[in-house]
């Protein structure tokens, strides 16, 4: 299916060798959740490692919920991100990630980095997830695709699915690549007027709006 999408299948190189690979891994886990739904461990080939594997053997190839556990980046250019091409697989883990919190909400540090960013996913849960995961890859994602790629045209996938900015479920798509270190967190450079009565029309000058559905003033 990955490979034949509607608009020519991925490539098999650089980023979107990675996004590849990871729509496997999340179709993979929508179907387990599909037949097996109280048996979902977001962990890929558990079942073949023997009881009588060497200690210290992590016991699956790949993790939804912590692909640092298999050695996989769960970060943009992180913790484990393969910036040689040696490993693409380890990259997997980041659209991966984003997956598994869309699906089931988290919080946490960009990268587990205290110094990072917070993050705040809430959950949409993996049924509406995975409608949003297969629309981008099946009739959005052209096939030189890129990380950015998919989080931008996630977001069309979000109002395919009846679900436009500003809706609970376009923000919880954003909210997770900002997560993964995709989405990046606005700057705001300036805005005018500077004051004015309620209801005056507000110019806002920056960088990295894409997705954002508010703007709070205190």
């Amino acid at each position: 299916v990955i490979q034949y999408n509607g608009r020519g299948g991925l490539d098999r190189s650089g980023e979107t060798f990675a996004l590849n690979e990871s729509f496997c891994d999340i179709m993979g886990a929508a179907i387990e959740h599909s037949i097996f739904p109280g048996a979902r461990n977001w962990t890929f080939s558990e079942k073949t490692f023997l009881s009588t594997a060497p200690a210290g053997t992590v016991p699956f190839t790949r993790s939804l919920i912590d692909p640092k556990a298999a050695g996989d980046a769960n970060t943009y250019f992180g913790t484990n991100w393969d910036f040689t091409g040696s490993n693409p697989y380890a990259n997997t883990g980041v659209q991966n990630r984003w997956f598994y919190l869309l699906s089931e909400g988290g919080t946490g540090n960009i990268d587990d980095n205290i110094q990072s960013p917070i993050y705040e996913v809430p959950s949409i849960g993996i049924s509406l997830a995975e409608k949003i995961a297969f629309d981008n890859f099946i009739s959005l994602l052209p096939t030189n695709a890129t990380f950015n790629d998919s989080y931008l045209l996630s977001l069309q996938a979000a109002s395919m699915n009846g679900h436009p900015n500003p809706s609970n479920v376009f923000r919880a798509v954003r909210e997770a690549w900002f997560a993964v270190g995709v989405a990046k967190q606005p700057t705001i450079s300036g805005f005018s007027p500077t004051s004015g009565p309620e209801a005056t029309t507000v110019t806002i000058q920056g960088t990295d709006f894409t997705g954002i559905s508010f703007v709070g003033f205190n």
